[in-house]
């Protein structure tokens, strides 16, 4: 290859001392991990010029080191997800060289474990305010001398997430590293936040048999205190029969149904606005009275809702069926008479004995207990009384 310097002056516009030509190179790829390699370019004509070089660097390719994260302790798949308030103790973090089969370099590489906010910053991503990292000690991962397999793995010790009490979407930041050979490949971790989980409340605390339709309110509610979310939640809410209660599809119920709703499938969507913590819906449940004795019906809520593009949990709410085949009845009686209702008790000032008698509207499946509190409501004080004969004494 020759290069050819036009004859002139150097004054003027500098005519005639340089010259200039094409060359092409071409690395070829090796998938070795080695140094930096130099290439020169050497100057031998004419023989009574200065001969020097001129040096070309060449980048290694396979020297790209690549980290890979994994917040689980399953043996299988990598999982790059931390709840708010967790540690990086459990987080294993793993270096490769990358599409290499060997390794020339002749003294251990070191890579050096650090966690960096992307940039820029935006929604989605994390801020210095969402986690820390303070390690004791650096955290590495080594390879040794000539291999491309590091002698082992490192955790983020000293790495905590925030946990706050603010709802808001899933965030990213990033483990990073670097080493002699340059800077590792980033990693990303997903902190997910715990106060975005949902809880799902009635109004009522229970609906009761034969009341004919009633109104309820269901509200989802999230978690955290305070919402910086910039889009509206939707949270999509089934209505479902438990403990033996089927419920129907629409009112008025079928043959069978222990309850009905007004919803169309008894499914129904809250909408959580924007920068708020909570929504409710109102709509009309009607439970019929089928003459049955039963117990341990319900009504339950359950949920399902997405937050910056991730599912939530929607915690599930119990609605109790008070079932009117179970009422009982209670009446006073004549010990020595038999049923007939006693009329009253006359004040004499001593002791009269009289039957408590327990009447249930419907025919109960197993022995009940039923406990009697006497003097519960009416105009007459009850007396506490103490003793027995002449000793017996009575206040109130």
């Amino acid at each position: 290859m020759q290069v050819t310097i036009n004859a002139g002056s150097i004054s003027g516009n500098f005519v005639g001392i340089y010259g200039s030509v094409d060359l092409i190179l071409e690395m070829v790829r090796d998938r070795k991990v080695e140094p930096d390699e130099i290439v020169y370019l050497t100057v031998d004509r004419p023989s009574d010029w200065t001969r020097f070089k001129t040096p070309i660097t060449i980048k290694d390719a396979n020297s790209r080191i690549d980290l890979t994260v994994d917040t689980d302790s399953e043996a299988t798949g990598n999982q790059a997800v931390l709840t708010e308030g967790a540690t990086g103790s459990g987080v294993s973090v793993s270096a490769a060289f990358w599409d290499a089969t060997s390794s020339v370099i002749s003294s251990a590489t070191t890579v050096t474990l650090n966690t960096a906010v992307q940039t820029p910053a935006g929604a989605g991503k994390a801020v210095a305010a969402d986690f820390s990292y303070s390690p004791t000690s650096a955290n590495t991962i080594t390879f040794p001398a000539t291999s491309v397999t590091p002698s082992g793995t490192a955790t983020l010790a000293g790495l905590t997430i925030t946990d706050d009490t603010v709802v808001e979407g899933p965030e990213t930041f990033e483990v990073v590293g670097s080493s002699a050979l340059g800077d590792a490949r980033a990693s990303v971790l997903t902190i997910v936040d715990d106060d975005a989980d949902i809880d799902l409340s009635w109004s009522l605390a229970s609906v009761e048999e034969q009341s004919g339709a009633q109104s309820v309110t269901v509200t989802a509610s999230f978690k955290g205190a305070t919402s910086i979310l910039t889009a509206a939640t939707p949270v999509s809410v089934t209505v479902a029969g438990a403990g033996g209660a089927t419920l129907g599809s629409s009112c008025p119920t079928g043959t069978g149904d222990d309850a009905c709703t007004s919803l169309t499938n008894n499914a129904v969507s809250i909408s959580i606005p924007a920068g708020s913590t909570s929504a409710s819906e109102t709509f009309m449940v009607t439970v019929p009275d089928d003459s049955a004795s039963e117990s341990g019906e319900k009504l339950t809520v359950s949920g399902q809702a997405m937050v910056g593009g991730s599912a939530v949990t929607v915690a599930s709410a119990e609605l109790p069926i008070v079932d009117a085949g179970t009422r009982v009845d209670l009446s006073f009686h004549e010990p020595v008479s038999g049923d007939p209702v006693l009329a009253g008790v006359v004040e004499d000032g001593g002791a009269q004995s009289v039957r408590v008698k327990a009447t249930a509207a419907a025919a109960v499946s197993s022995d009940t207990t039923i406990t009697v509190t006497v003097g519960d409501g009416g105009t007459a004080v009850l007396a506490v009384c103490t003793g027995s004969g002449q000793s017996r004494s009575c206040t109130g």
